[in-house]
C-alpha cells in the first residue's frame, strides 16, 4: 500500500532498533528520505548499515517497482544517521541543522526515542526519574519545538507523531516514571495539535501495547528475576492479556504511524491512537 510519502523528509529518533528501525525501513519503501538518530554510536552504525542495504535493495528492484507505480531510483543521499542524544538541547539544534543542511526541509518528525526503568516506585532513585523523564518527555518537547519552529518558517504542513504508550494511559507496576513519562507526551501532543493547528501542522500520538522489542526484553527478564519464573513465561504472562492473541511487531506500529504521516490522516490532529491488540481500548 502507497502513502503518498515519496520525496517527503522524515526524521525518526530512536532509529537504531526496535520501532524506530522498522519505520526507518518502512518509510524508506515508501519513497521518503529518512534521517534517523540515536544516543549510542554503535548501535546507529548498526542500523546505517541495515538501511543502506535496504535503500541497494529498493534500487536492485527499481524496474518492477517503476512498473508498479512504485518510485523506481533511490538516491544513496535519501538515508543519512546522526548521533545526537535528544535530552540535550544544542544536540537537538545540531541534530536538525544536519538534516535540514542535507535535505532543506523536514516533513515529517516521528519522536520514537524512549527509554525506562523497571523499579516500584519506593525504589526508584531521583536519577532513574530523572534520565526517564529527560529521554520520553524533554526530548519530545525539544524535538517538536524544533520541528515546529521550521515548519512554520517554511510553511511546511507538515506532522508529527509522537511515540507514547498503553502505559500512558494505563499504570503498570514497576513503570511509575515510565507511565509519568509517557503520559505527559499524549497531553504535550494534545497542547501542540492546539498550538500548530493553524499551521496547517497535524500532531498525534500512537499507544503501543507489548512490541517485541529490546526494552520488553530488558522488562520480561526483569519480571522474571522478581518473580523467580523463566523469561518465556513471564512472556507468555503478558501474551494471555493480548485479546488478538499474538505479540506486538515494530511493524505493527510503523504501519499505523505511516497512515498518519500521510494527508489520508489529514483531517486528525491531537488524537492518540492505540495500537495494542485490544489491551487498551479507550
Amino acid at each position: 500500500m502507497r502513502y503518498g510519502l515519496e520525496g517527503k523528509v522524515a526524521l525518526v529518533t530512536g532509529g537504531s532498533r526496535g520501532i524506530g528501525l522498522a519505520l526507518a525501513r518502512e518509510l524508506l519503501a515508501q519513497g521518503a528520505k529518512v534521517a534517523v538518530c540515536a544516543r549510542k554510536p554503535e548501535g546507529l552504525e548498526a542500523a546505517r548499515r541495515e538501511l543502506e542495504a535496504v535503500t541497494r535493495k529498493l534500487e536492485e528492484a527499481g524496474g518492477a517497482a517503476e512498473s508498479e507505480g512504485d518510485r523506481g531510483d533511490r538516491d544513496p543521499g535519501d538515508l543519512m544517521a546522526v548521533q545526537a542524544h535528544i535530552a540535550e538541547e544544542d544536540q537537538v539544534e545540531r541534530l536538525f541543522e544536519a538534516v535540514l543542511d542535507r535535505f532543506g526541509r523536514l516533513d515529517i518528525l516521528v519522536n520514537n526515542a524512549g527509554t525506562g526503568v523497571n523499579k516500584l516506585v519506593i525504589e526508584t532513585e531521583e536519577q532513574d526519574w530523572d534520565l526517564v523523564m529527560s529521554v520520553n518527555a524533554k526530548g519530545v518537547f525539544l524535538c517538536s519545538r524544533a520541528v515546529a519552529r521550521e515548519m512554520i518558517r517554511l510553511q511546511t504542513r507538515g506532522k508529527i507523531i509522537n511515540i507514547s504508550s498503553q502505559a500512558g494511559k494505563t499504570g503498570a507496576l514497576y513503570q511509575g516514571a515510565y507511565c509519568a513519562s509517557k503520559a505527559a507526551v499524549l497531553l504535550f501532543t494534545q497542547v501542540l495539535a492546539l498550538e500548530l493547528a493553524r499551521f496547517g501542522i497535524n500532531v498525534n500520538a500512537v499507544c503501543p501495547g507489548v512490541v517485541d522489542t529490546p526494552l520488553l526484553d530488558a522488562l520480561c527478564e526483569d519480571l522474571a528475576r522478581r518473580s523467580k519464573k523463566s523469561v518465556e513465561d513471564v512472556k507468555k504472562a503478558l501474551l494471555r492479556r493480548v485479546p488478538l492473541g499474538r505479540m506486538e511487531t515494530p511493524e505493527d506500529v510503523a504501519k499505523v504511524v505511516l497512515f498518519l504521516a500521510s494527508e489520508d490522516a489529514g483531517y486528525m490532529t491531537g488524537q492518540a491512537i492505540n495500537v495494542t491488540g485490544g489491551m487498551e481500548r479507550h
